[in-house]
């Protein structure tokens, strides 16, 4: 699956809601806002595999009907007493935003209408694309950073990039004590448990590769669960 077509459209976000709230730094603003935008996008993707019209042509895949409910905390950062008032801007999502959209099935020339339904697992690939693309742009830790005061001294525009840096605040440690209530998932036997810890959104967990996991205990649901290793964490945010 890739993007054949991107394109945003005209439609401008809508802002619910706006509360300041306190700073992080001396010399800054923040507020935060609740954003709806329900776009009029022209978002095409191209789909193609051995299962699809017998693997001989691809099919495109419109994005109708787009819908993006988030919250945006913008930082006004390095504010100073002579123009332009603010170093910079910082603007992060605090948390997944909620998404939602049509599909329109665009069929190569000569091939019949196709049910979206044949595709295994579509509805979910594609959310998954568009929060992961989302995620890795503009959900915390990632921010867009833009410096305003970029004629001042050089010393001045490096403090002004350092404050728009988002950096860890601490570290946090986590022991895994043990588990209970445990679901049999196996067809012959008992499940093999264990723990897998990561920092992540309340909505959508985090990715496998960013959490750090206990030990398994094979072929019980009643043994406790136990990590005393290094504490160790995949992010300090």
């Amino acid at each position: 699956m890739t993007f054949d077509e991107f394109e945003l459209g005209s439609n401008a976000p809508r802002v619910d809601h706006v509360q300041m709230i306190p700073p992080d730094e001396p010399h800054e603003l923040q507020a935060q806002a609740k954003i709806t935008w329900k776009g009029n996008p022209n978002v095409v993707f191209k789909v193609e595999g051995p299962r699809i019209y017998g693997g001989l042509s691809p099919v495109k895949l419109v994005v109708t009907d787009l819908v993006i409910v988030c919250t945006v905390k913008v930082t006004l950062s390095h504010l100073m007493k002579e123009i332009p008032l603010v170093g910079g801007v910082q603007i992060t999502m605090t948390d997944d935003p909620s998404i939602q959209y049509g599909i329109r099935a665009k069929a190569a020339p000569g091939m019949g209408e196709m049910n979206l339904d044949s595709i295994p697992g579509l509805k979910k690939g594609l959310t998954s694309f568009l929060m992961k693309m989302l995620r890795n742009s503009l959900v915390f830790p990632q921010a867009i950073k833009k410096v305003i005061a970029k004629d001042h001294t050089p010393q001045t525009v490096r403090a002004i990039e350092d404050a728009l840096e988002v950096s860890p605040v601490g570290k946090l440690h986590v022991t895994v004590r043990g588990a209970k209530g445990l679901k049999n998932t196996e067809f012959m036997g008992t499940s093999d448990p264990y723990a897998s810890v990561g920092l992540g959104t309340r909505r959508t967990p985090p990715e496998d590769k960013k959490c750090q996991k206990t030990h398994t205990i094979m072929n019980t649901l009643r043994r406790v669960l136990s990590h005393t290793g290094p504490h160790t964490t995949p992010s300090a945010w």
